[in-house]
C-alpha cells in the first residue's frame, strides 16, 4: 500500500515535554507580555490542540504570535488567571487565514487574508517548522509558498491540503483585478508542494477545473479520500474527485451566503463571513446565510438544496457554523452570532430546528470594527469562526475576551449549559483579532455504530434549486476515515515538574505493508431487503466494497491484490486475487442471491483463495473481509469460528461486518483476529465506513503504537 492513502494510514501526534533550559531560550527569542507566565505541565493528545490564526493591522513592532498560524490546548488550565497562552506560537506572516490540514494533521497551511498570495506551511516532521524555533524574516522563511508571482487568487479564499501531504488545491480567477475584484473564468487548480520553484513558487498546475467562482470552503468528504466538497463566492456548490480533477456531479446552487454589497468595493463578500460544514454522517453539507437566521442544507447525494430556520436566534450576524462530530454532544450544532454563541439540536433534514442555549459573547471592536455594517474589503478574514473540540466537550470561539482573541466554552447538559472556562491569547497586543479556528473534530469520519438521519422528516426544497442527481454515488457518500483517533499518552506517564509542549509523530507506514484481501460477501436472499435508502443491502455492500477497492494499491507492480468471493448455500469465488481492478469491479456485479447462509464454507473458500500460490503475493499479508447479514444456515456456526480458527493459525488476519441485528455477534467476534476487527454496521448505509475502517486497521492495528494506544 502506498503512502499516499491516508485511508491506511494512522498517525499519532501527541504532546509530551521539553525541560525549563529551552522555555528559556524560548522566551528570549520570542519575548511575550511582562505578565505572561510560564505554561503548566501538560500532557495533551491530538484532540485536545487547536490551530488558530490572527491577524494585527499594523505591521510595526509586533509582538511574538501576532499575524501568525499558531496551536494551543482547549483544556490545558493556565496558571495563574484564566488566560492562557499558546503551547507552539507559528512565525510571523502577514495575515494568515483560512487553514487547511491533512486528516492526521501532520501538514497544515493557512492562505494568506490580506494581499499577499502566499500561504503558511506548517509540519510536525521538524523538516519546515521545528517546534520552538524563533522568528524569521516572512519572506524567505522556509514554511512560505509564493502561490503565484502575478496574484490570480484572493485574500481569505480557503485552500486545501490532501492527505499525502504534497497536493495542493488553490482557486484563482483568470481576470484578476485586485485582491477583491474577480472576475470569471474562475478555476480550482491541483498542486504539487514538492514541485516548487528554487525560490518556492508554485509550480505548474498538474490539472484545473472550471468553477462558478472563488472557494469560500473546501471540505473533504467524510468518506472518500478523494473527494472534495467546494462552496463559492457566488452561492453553488461544486464537488470534484481530486485524482481526475473532474466534477463528480452536477453544480447545486443555494440562497445567498452574503449580498454582493456586504463587502464594500468588493464583488467577493463570501470569502470574508462565509462558512460551511458537514453533517455527522456526511450527506448534508450546511453553509451560515450572514443577514439571515437561516441556514442553508445541501444534500450531497440528490444534489438538491433548502434552507432551515433557527429558531429563537437573538444575535446579530450569523457567521461561524460546526456540527459536532465527536462521540460527547454529537450532532449538536453551533453558531457564531457575532455577539451571541448559540447552540442547537440540529437535524438538517427536519424543519423544527430545538434551540438549547444562547451565551452573549464579547463583540470583535478592533480598529472600530462593526460587523453589523458592510466590511471593508480590507480587513482580513475570516471573521467570528468556531469550532468543536476534538473530544466534542467544548466550543472555541473568536472575538474579543479582555484582550484573548479566543475564547473556550465547556458544553455540558446536552448543550443546555454552555460556560466560559478560558481565554486564549495568541498575540499580545490589543489590536489583534481572531482569524480561522479548526480542531480534528472537523475531519472525523462517522462511525459505523451511528445510523444516519431518518429520511422521513425532510424540509422543504428549494423547487427552482433541485440539479439532476449523482448517478454514481451511495446514499452515504464515500468516506475518510481520519486517522484522529488516537488515544492520548496514559496517564501514568506524569510529566516532571516543569515542562513546555514538544510534538512527538508516531507513523505506522503502509508502504511497508502490502496485503492480499479476500472479499467475502453475504448473496443469501436477505441481501435482497431494502436499506435505509431503499437500495437492496446488495447494492450497499457492492458500493461499500468498491470503495474498499478504490483505497488499496491495485496500480503497484508489487502492491495489492483483492479477490471477491460470493456465499450463501455454497461459496463461489467470483475473482481470484488480482489487481485488475475491472476484473474485480465486474464479480461485484456478479454477485447473485441464493438461500442459506453457509458461513464456514465462505471462510474456507476465502482462505483457500488467499493460499493459492499461482496467485497471492508472498511478500503480502494475507486478509479476510467478511460481511454477512445473518445467522450461520443451516451448518451450525461453531463450525464457520473453526474454519477461522485453521485460518488464522495459517496466517491470515480476518475482519467481519456485522450488517442489520439477527446476527451471531459472539461467533462474528471470536472468527475476528482481535477485538477491533469486528464491526457492526446496524444498516446497509453503514457499510462504507466499516469498509474504511477496516482499510485503515489493516496494517496499523493499535498495537504499531507507543504504549498500545
Amino acid at each position: 500500500m502506498s503512502t499516499g492513502h491516508l485511508a491506511r494510514t494512522a498517525v499519532c501526534l501527541s504532546i509530551v515535554a521539553v525541560g525549563l533550559l529551552l522555555f528559556a531560550t524560548e522566551a528570549e527569542e520570542r519575548p511575550r507580555a511582562a505578565s505572561a507566565p510560564a505554561p503548566s505541565p501538560t500532557v495533551v493528545g491530538l484532540d485536545d490542540l487547536v490551530f488558530l490564526t490572527e491577524d494585527t493591522v499594523f505591521p510595526r513592532n509586533i509582538p511574538a504570535g501576532c499575524d501568525a498560524l499558531s496551536i494551543a490546548s482547549v483544556t490545558r488550565r493556565p496558571d495563574p488567571g484564566p488566560r492562557d497562552w499558546p503551547l507552539v506560537i507559528g512565525p510571523y506572516n502577514v495575515s494568515p487565514g483560512r487553514i487547511a490540514t491533512t486528516s492526521d494533521f501532520n501538514t497544515i497551511v493557512a492562505m494568506s487574508s490580506n494581499g499577499f498570495p502566499f500561504i503558511t506551511e506548517l509540519h510536525f516532521d521538524g523538516s519546515v517548522y521545528p517546534p520552538l524555533a524563533g522568528l524569521h524574516d516572512a519572506f524567505r522563511a522556509p514554511w512560505l509558498t509564493w502561490i503565484d508571482r502575478v496574484q490570480r487568487t484572493s485574500n481569505s479564499a480557503a485552500i486545501a491540503i490532501m492527505d499525502d501531504g504534497d497536493t495542493l488545491l488553490v482557486t484563482r480567477s483568470r481576470r484578476y483585478v485586485n485582491a477583491w475584484q474577480l472576475e470569471p473564468p474562475y478555476t480550482l487548480d491541483k498542486h504539487s508542494l514538492s514541485a516548487r520553484t528554487p525560490d518556492r513558487y508554485l509550480g505548474s498546475a498538474d490539472g484545473s477545473v472550471v468553477l462558478s467562482g472563488i472557494a469560500v470552503e473546501i471540505l473533504h468528504d467524510l468518506l472518500d479520500p478523494d473527494l472534495v466538497h467546494i462552496v463559492t463566492h457566488n452561492d453553488v456548490l461544486h464537488s470534484v474527485r481530486v485524482s481526475t480533477m473532474q466534477e463528480a456531479a452536477a453544480p447545486v446552487p443555494f440562497a445567498t451566503i452574503a449580498k454582493l454589497d456586504d463587502v464594500r468595493r468588493s464583488n467577493i463578500a463570501g470569502l470574508l463571513v462565509g462558512f460551511a460544514d458537514l453533517s455527522t454522517e456526511g450527506r448534508y453539507l450546511i453553509t451560515n446565510r450572514w443577514y439571515d437566521e437561516q441556514l442553508n442544507v445541501v444534500d450531497l447525494v440528490e444534489r438538491r438544496s433548502w434552507t432551515v430556520n433557527l429558531p429563537d436566534y437573538d444575535a446579530n450576524r450569523m457567521g461561524g457554523i460546526a456540527i459536532n462530530k465527536a462521540a460527547v454532544n454529537r450532532g449538536l450544532l453551533a453558531v457564531h452570532g457575532e455577539n451571541a454563541l448559540v447552540v442547537y439540536a440540529f437535524d438538517p433534514q427536519r424543519s423544527d430546528t430545538q434551540h438549547l442555549t444562547r451565551v452573549e459573547i464579547p463583540r470583535l471592536t478592533q480598529y472600530g470594527m462593526d460587523l453589523r455594517r458592510p466590511i471593508s474589503y480590507g480587513e482580513g478574514g475570516p471573521f467570528v469562526d468556531l469550532a468543536w473540540s476534538g473530544t466534542g466537550e467544548h466550543i472555541i470561539i473568536g472575538g474579543d475576551f479582555t484582550g484573548a482573541e479566543f475564547g473556550v466554552f465547556r458544553v455540558s447538559d446536552s448543550g443546555r449549559n454552555v460556560v466560559l472556562e478560558k481565554r486564549i491569547e495568541v498575540c499580545g497586543d490589543p489590536r489583534a483579532m481572531p482569524n480561522d479556528i479548526v480542531t480534528v473534530n472537523k475531519r472525523l469520519a462517522p462511525p459505523t455504530s451511528t445510523p444516519t438521519p431518518s429520511s422521513t422528516a425532510s424540509a422543504t426544497p428549494v423547487a427552482t434549486q433541485t440539479p439532476p442527481p449523482l448517478p454514481t454515488r451511495s446514499a452515504t457518500p464515500s468516506a475518510t476515515a481520519p486517522a484522529t483517533a488516537t488515544p492520548t499518552p496514559s496517564a501514568t506517564r506524569a510529566p516532571a515538574p516543569t515542562y513546555l509542549p514538544l510534538a512527538l509523530v508516531e507513523r505506522c507506514d503502509p508502504a511497508r505493508q502490502r496485503i492480499d484481501v479476500a472479499l467475502v460477501l453475504d448473496a443469501s436472499t436477505s441481501m435482497a431487503e431494502p436499506a435505509r435508502d431503499g437500495r437492496a443491502k446488495r447494492d450497499a455492500a457492492i458500493d461499500a466494497a468498491r470503495i474498499f477497492l478504490g483505497l488499496l494499491d491495485l496500480a503497484t507492480a508489487e502492491g495489492d491484490q483483492a479477490a471477491v468471493v460470493a456465499f450463501n448455500a455454497t461459496a463461489v469465488v467470483l475473482a481470484p486475487l488480482t489487481a485488475d481492478r475491472a476484473a474485480l469491479d465486474a464479480a461485484l456485479d456478479g454477485i447473485a442471491l441464493a438461500q442459506q447462509t453457509r458461513l464456514d464454507l465462505a471462510v474456507a473458500e476465502g482462505a483457500r483463495v488467499l493460499s493459492d500460490a499461482t496467485t497471492r503475493r508472498a511478500a503480502n499479508q494475507p486478509v479476510l473481509v467478511l460481511l454477512t447479514d445473518g445467522r450461520a444456515n443451516p451448518v451450525p456456526v461453531e463450525d464457520a469460528v473453526g474454519e477461522a480458527n485453521r485460518a488464522k493459525d495459517a496466517g491470515v488476519s480476518i475482519f467481519t461486518i456485522g450488517l442489520g441485528d439477527d446476527l451471531d455477534f459472539d461467533a462474528l467476534a471470536a472468527m475476528a483476529s482481535r477485538p477491533d476487527a469486528f464491526l457492526r454496521a446496524p444498516d446497509a448505509e453503514d457499510l462504507a465506513a466499516a469498509f474504511r475502517t477496516i482499510a485503515r486497521r489493516i496494517p496499523c492495528p493499535a498495537e504499531a503504537f507507543w504504549g498500545g494506544r
